[in-house]
């Protein structure tokens, strides 16, 4: 006597083989397009997986920064510290879980996978905390999970720290205001 018992037949796709589906009430979200069920474990994983991102860099790191020579575009080197990487990992993204895991190898992504884009300066200046005058941005674009994320530096006063990591659907593009021309590859 309920309008959607578990076991009925109009589930979200791919969820017919769900491991979930017999012992859980799934409640389909229409405006996600997942089951209660996959929301609470995506939740988890993610959390999981920036606590663990984070306690991996705070031993790392303990209470310092490192000096990553990347020497890619208008970069050389990226200063990175705790704080970073919690920033990186607390900001949205499409694919959040590996994101977080992308980040243990952001080192080697830098010299490897990322394109320099371009540069801007800070449209915000000195009126907003965190921002001034003398602040950079540089864009990177990485390969991600078959499709495109961007990578965010911020440069003040010559130093470089690593800002976000954003998919290719939040990214404006428009923002770089000095392109770089990069021959395909």
């Amino acid at each position: 006597m309920k309008v959607f018992p578990p076991k009925h037949p109009y589930l979200p796709k791919g969820c017919d083989g769900c491991p979930y589906k017999g012992s859980i009430n799934l409640v389909f979200d229409n405006e996600k397009a997942i089951c209660k069920a996959c929301r609470m474990t995506d939740a988890a994983s993610v959390k999981w997986s920036r606590d663990r991102v984070r306690e991996h860099f705070q031993k790392q790191l303990k209470e310092k920064s490192e000096v990553w020579e990347i020497n890619n575009g208008g970069v050389d080197k990226l200063t990175v510290s705790y704080q970073d990487i919690k920033t990186v990992t607390g900001k949205p993204h499409k694919y959040p879980y590996a994101r977080n895991m992308s980040v243990y190898y952001l080192k080697s992504i830098f010299k490897k996978q990322a394109t320099y884009l371009g540069n801007s300066p800070d449209f915000k200046g000195d009126e907003v905390k965190g921002h001034t005058d003398n602040t950079i941005w540089h864009y990177y674009e990485i390969p991600f999970m078959g499709k495109k994320s961007y990578i965010e530096i911020k440069t003040v006063n010559g130093v470089s720290y690593i800002h976000n990591i954003q998919d290719d659907e939040h990214f404006n593009l428009d923002k770089i205001k000095n392109k770089v021309n990069n021959p395909p590859v």
